[in-house]
């Protein structure tokens, strides 16, 4: 009897081990999305529900087809719950496969290499303006670019006014040559490069620290348009601020009638240009930053409505 008790207690489980081996699959899905998770929030700095949706749905669901296509020969010994599975999960598939997606070839396509730039007015003057901050990596296509794009407006119908400060790499030996470049060309311009800094790495994204400091250097970058008071005796008819990132020129060209903030991207920003035929006073770019929009402030303190961090379409009449 006492070897009877002790062999049923050997056979005994806990209730979790249990429900791993009854739902192995839903542990494994699990695991596995949470994993990703974790490591994708650690790599961008900050969480967010879609890094739970994207292994869910691109990996986990394909997964579940895949393994019951394998057996899909014993589909007669399935249980109901197995079939309605594998119908669903094979949906999804087939939705990703074959769903809609925007054109990238074509007349209507912006992203075709052929789409050809709209016309700008030649007699127009260009106020460009650029934060730059340890910007050595991009700056050899970032200075290529710019200078392409003056090239296109016109050396004599643009200023260029660029503020860096602290950087670390080899930022301002790079920008002390391309002022040399545009003086070459005949382009009116101001480098300002400083030493002295305040950014702190213990700002939070949306802080106001941070918020005011960027301000602040902005508003530097910007100081010669009220010095300079435009060119060949008239005001500036454009003003278009950089961002440190790669753009090309040919498929990024932005000009706005009075005042622009931009990320250039290649093929995202051009038809910026068209906006309303140029009935406007500003026009930006959607700045995505990991997985989402990353200029959320300014865009809950300019609509009447709130927007969601993925899906940031909408038209909006004033």
């Amino acid at each position: 009897m006492a070897y009877g008790r002790r062999s049923s207690h050997l056979h005994l489980r806990p209730p979790v081990v249990s429900f791993i081996r009854l739902h192995i699959i839903t542990c494994c899905i699990l695991a596995f999305t949470f994993s990703v998770a974790s490591f994708s929030s650690y790599q961008l700095g900050f969480f967010s529900t879609l890094l739970l949706y994207l292994p869910v749905a691109t990996f986990c669901i394909p997964a579940l087809a895949a393994l019951d296509a394998f057996d899909f020969s014993n589909r007669s010994r399935w249980s109901q719950t197995r079939k309605t599975r594998f119908v669903l999960t094979l949906s999804w598939c087939l939705f990703l496969v074959f769903s809609p997606r925007y054109p990238s070839s074509g007349s209507s396509s912006y992203l075709h290499p052929h789409t050809p730039l709209p016309s700008i007015p030649r007699n127009q003057t260009y106020f460009i303006a650029a934060n730059l901050y340890n910007s050595a990596p991009i700056l050899p296509t970032w200075t290529r670019e710019l200078k392409l794009l003056i090239d296109h407006l016109g050396p004599h119908n643009v200023f260029v006014s660029i503020y860096e400060s602290n950087s670390r790499d080899q930022t301002k030996l790079m920008l002390r040559t391309l002022e040399k470049e545009l003086r070459k060309r005949g382009v009116r311009n101001s480098i300002w490069l400083e030493d002295a800094d305040g950014r702190s790495n213990h700002w939070s994204l949306n802080g106001h620290e941070r918020i005011q400091y960027m301000a602040e250097v902005r508003n530097k970058a910007l100081e010669p348009l009220q010095k300079t008071h435009g060119l060949h005796g008239k005001t500036f008819d454009k003003l278009i601020f950089f961002n440190d990132v790669y753009f090309d020129w040919s498929l990024s060209l932005i000009t706005f009638p009075a005042y622009a903030t931009a990320n250039f991207s290649k093929g995202s920003i051009v038809r910026l240009l068209a906006t309303k035929d140029g009935a406007y006073d500003l026009a930006c770019a959607l700045d995505f930053d990991g997985v989402g929009l990353y200029d959320m402030l300014v865009y809950l303190f300019s609509l009447p409505w709130s927007i969601m961090i993925r899906y940031v379409f909408f038209s909006f009449e004033t």
